[in-house]
């Protein structure tokens, strides 16, 4: 299903599991770990550090909002499969890009 796609995305992008300790060491949702973050729009505290500097900031941003939106807490706000496939693409095409340069 679409939101444990997004949780499977939060995953990748984070290099955190599914389930992580917050500060207070309770357990909670990687989504509930990079919402804070991802409201005022901080890539650094996303994104898994083995990967920082070797990707393109737009596409990985993109990703993180593919991912967010697939973790919408009502299921209708969320998106279809092909759109997340789209977005995808294109966040590929723009690391393609980033690549040849």
């Amino acid at each position: 299903d679409v939101y444990s796609f997004g949780i499977v995305l939060l995953e990748l992008i984070t290099g955190q599991r599914a389930i992580v300790r917050n500060d207070d060491g309770e357990k909670i949702s990687v989504a509930h770990y990079v919402e804070p973050f991802f409201e005022i729009g901080e890539l650094d505290g996303v994104v898994d550090p083995q990967l920082r500097g070797d990707f393109s900031s737009d596409s990985a941003w993109k990703f993180v909002e593919v991912a967010m939106s697939c973790v919408r807490e009502r299921g209708t706000n969320r998106p279809a499969m092909n759109q997340i496939v789209s977005e995808l693409q294109q966040c590929l095409a723009a690391e393609l890009e980033k690549e040849k340069w």
